[in-house]
């Protein structure tokens, strides 16, 4: 009988060695796809935030049409562009089809979709949203937020359909930077819509002509500030 060699197995398993090499290549496939399936995720909110906007935009010129021309008034009785009146209050809530999953970004539902944003303060009156709508549709919205850029155009936010304002952005991903805290604010909840690292990534813009595009962050602007609050888009 011919005996065997001495390097030969003695069972059909992997040795130690083989093991050690197929785990790493197993951890370099994950680094190599991992950032791909992270890369399409992103894309798949972008999309799904630009399906949003898209219905706000279609919902809110549908009101327009409605009320002679005139943007609505959702805007609560408050200066912050993306606080709205709440449910039978919020004319686009009671009256053109916007749900909650409607106002809130995809990509930000941990940090801004939840009761207590949408039912700011459990008192019925007003819901802060993801987006933010930059119509002036009460003499109050906007007040004590200061323009950053130089606007040369009457108005600077449209209150009709037929104005022709500075700014041609209607609805927005909300940007908020918080001075001294940066994106998030102190209670860990981040204020921008699409972030990677330590910088926004963009942000889907619904213009007034009724297009949504998105815009790199590199192109985006700091628009409003109040306070410790700065807005960009």
């Amino acid at each position: 009988m011919s005996r065997r060699r001495s390097g030969a197995r003695r069972n059909g398993g992997f040795t130690l060695v083989e093991l050690l090499a197929v785990i790493g290549i197993i951890g370099i496939l994950i680094l190599i796809l991992v950032p791909g399936i992270s890369g399409a995720q992103e894309r798949a909110r972008r999309a799904s935030c630009a399906s949003n906007l898209h219905v706000l935009l279609t919902a809110t010129e549908a009101a327009v049409g409605d009320f002679g021309g005139r943007y609505p008034v959702i805007h609560a009785q408050n200066s912050s562009p993306y606080y709205f009146a709440y449910l039978h209050s919020n004319v686009l809530v009671a009256s053109y089809g916007i749900t909650r999953g409607h106002c809130y970004c995809p990509a930000n539902r941990r940090d801004w979709d939840f009761d207590y944003f949408w039912n700011w303060s459990y008192g019925g009156q007003m819901s802060v949203w993801g987006y933010t709508y930059l119509a002036k549709d009460n003499p109050y919205v906007f007040n004590g937020w200061s323009p950053l850029q130089p606007h040369t155009r009457s108005p600077i936010f449209p209150t009709r359909a037929t104005d022709q304002p500075s700014v041609r952005v209607l609805w927005v991903d909300v940007t908020r930077e918080w001075s001294g805290y940066g994106w998030y604010g102190p209670d860990t909840r981040r204020g921008v819509n699409h972030l990677r690292g330590r910088y926004p990534l963009g942000a889907n813009e619904g213009m007034l002509d009724g297009s949504v595009r998105w815009v790199p962050w590199a192109e985006m602007k700091p628009q409003l500030r109040s306070g410790a609050f700065t807005i960009h888009w």
